[in-house]
C-alpha cells in the first residue's frame, strides 16, 4: 500500500513537473522578440543605479560599459551607492567621477545623514531619492551590460509604458563546467521569468537587469515593508506590482552579464540567501512553482537514499530522475539556442546530477539554517 501511494504520487508530481516546463517553454518561444522601432529617438532621462560593496575589482569596467552605451549622454547618468565598502571601491569610482563629469555621481552611505543603515536596499533608497531621471534603472557591480541595452530599456518603457521592466541576465566567465552548470540555472530561470510574466501567472526579476519609473518606486513605497531582508530589492518590489503591468523584455542583446560564483560555498550562500525569501511570498501561483520545482528533486534524491534498504525505492527515484531530465533539457534547448550559450549545454548531464543535489540542500538549508553570508556580513 505504501509503495503503491508512492508511485501515484510521483507519477502525478512527475507529470506537474513536466507540464509546468513545457508549458514555459512553449510560452517562450511564443513571445516575440522586442526590438526598438528602426526610427526610435528616446527622450526619458534615466538614471541608472548600482549598489556596490567591496567591488574595486569590477566596479569601474561595470561603469564603463554602462557609460559606452548607445544612449544620449544628455539623458543619462550613473549613480554608484557605495555600502561600506572596505575596500577601493569608493577611491575608483572617484576617479570615475572625475573623469566623467556630470555623467557618474558617487554615494557614500557613510556620509549620509542621518546615518543609513547598511545593505543593498538602503544603498538603492539613497540612490533612488537623488536621483533625477524620470526612470530608473538598476544593475550590480560586477555585470557588464550591452551597448544597446538602454536604447532597447527605454524604447520599451516609452512605447508600452508598464510600472516596471524585467529585462535578461546571462552568466559569463570561464570556460569552465563550474562557470555551465551555474549558466544553464540561470537560463532556466530567465525562461520561467519570462513566460510567468507573459502569462500572467507572476512576477520574477533580478536586480541586475530591471527598471521602473520613480514615480512607481515612491508610489508603493519603495523597499518598505521587507527592509529586514538582506536582498529582494528585485522581486518584492515586484511583488507590489499587478502582474499585467510588468514587461518581460525578450531580447538576447539586451542581457546583462554576471560572473558565476567562483566557489561552491560562495554558491551555496547565494542560493541561500535568495531560498529564504520564499516564505515571503503572497502570490500563490508563485509559491506553488517554486514548491513543485523543488519538490522533484528532493523526491527523487529521498527516494534514491532509502532505496538502499527498500530497493523498489529506487525506480521511483528514475522515474523522477528521468521526468526532470527529459523537461530540463528540452527547455534548456531552447533557452541556450536564444542567448547564444550552447556550449554550457554540452554539460547537461553532470549539471543535471549537481541540480538534483544542491535544489534538495538548499531547499531544506532555507527552511531550516536560514543563515548565510553576503558582501562579508553575516545575515539571517
Amino acid at each position: 500500500m505504501l509503495l503503491c501511494a508512492c508511485a501515484v504520487g510521483s507519477l502525478l508530481l512527475a507529470a506537474g513537473y513536466v507540464l509546468f516546463l513545457e508549458s514555459v517553454r512553449k510560452t517562450w518561444r511564443r513571445m516575440p522578440v522586442w526590438e526598438a522601432p528602426f526610427d526610435f529617438q528616446p527622450s526619458v532621462r534615466i538614471s541608472i543605479v548600482i549598489a556596490a560593496r567591496n567591488e574595486a575589482a569590477t566596479i569601474v569596467a561595470c561603469v564603463r560599459a554602462v557609460l559606452a552605451c548607445d544612449y544620449p549622454a544628455s539623458l543619462r547618468e550613473v549613480i554608484v551607492a557605495d555600502d561600506y565598502s572596505e575596500d577601493a571601491t569608493a577611491g575608483c569610482v572617484a576617479e570615475l567621477v572625475a573623469a566623467f563629469p556630470g555623467e557618474v555621481r558617487l554615494l557614500r552611505l557613510s556620509e549620509v545623514q542621518p546615518p543609513a543603515p547598511p545593505g543593498k536596499k538602503s544603498a538603492l533608497t539613497q540612490a533612488i531619492a537623488l536621483a533625477g531621471g524620470e526612470l530608473i534603472v538598476t544593475t550590480d557591480a560586477d555585470c557588464y551590460v550591452p551597448p544597446c541595452w538602454l536604447q532597447l530599456l527605454a524604447a520599451a518603457y516609452e512605447i508600452r509604458r508598464p510600472s516596471a521592466i524585467v529585462a535578461p541576465v546571462v552568466l559569463g566567465g570561464p570556460n569552465h563546467w563550474w562557470a555551465h552548470f551555474q549558466a544553464l540555472d540561470v537560463a532556466a530561470t530567465m525562461g520561467i521569468t519570462g513566460a510567468a510574466i507573459n502569462s500572467g501567472w507572476f512576477s520574477m526579476g533580478n536586480g541586475a537587469n530591471l527598471c521602473y519609473p520613480k514615480a512607481v518606486f515612491e508610489r508603493v513605497g519603495g523597499f518598505a515593508g521587507n527592509e529586514h531582508r538582506a536582498s529582494g530589492d528585485d522581486m518584492f518590489l515586484l511583488a507590489k506590482l499587478p502582474v499585467k503591468e510588468v514587461f518581460f523584455l525578450k531580447n538576447a542583446d539586451a542581457a546583462v552579464q554576471t560572473l558565476p560564483c567562483p566557489t561552491v560555498m560562495a554558491f551555496f550562500h547565494q542560493r541561500l540567501r535568495w531560498g529564504t525569501k520564499n516564505t515571503g511570498w503572497t502570490n500563490q501561483r508563485l509559491k506553488s512553482a517554486l514548491a513543485l520545482l523543488w519538490a522533484l528533486p528532493f523526491a527523487a534524491v529521498l527516494g534514491a537514499v532509502l532505496a538502499f534498504w527498500y530497493p523498489p525505492l529506487g525506480g521511483i527515484a528514475l522515474l523522477l530522475f528521468g521526468a526532470k531530465a527529459w523537461a530540463d533539457r528540452r527547455l534548456l534547448r531552447e533557452m541556450t539556442a536564444f542567448f547564444r550559450q550552447e556550449e554550457a549545454l554540452r554539460y547537461f548531464w553532470p549539471a543535471l546530477a549537481i541540480h538534483f543535489i544542491y535544489l534538495t540542500v538548499v531547499g531544506l538549508a532555507a527552511l531550516v539554517v536560514r543563515r548565510y553570508r553576503w558582501k562579508g556580513r553575516r545575515w539571517r
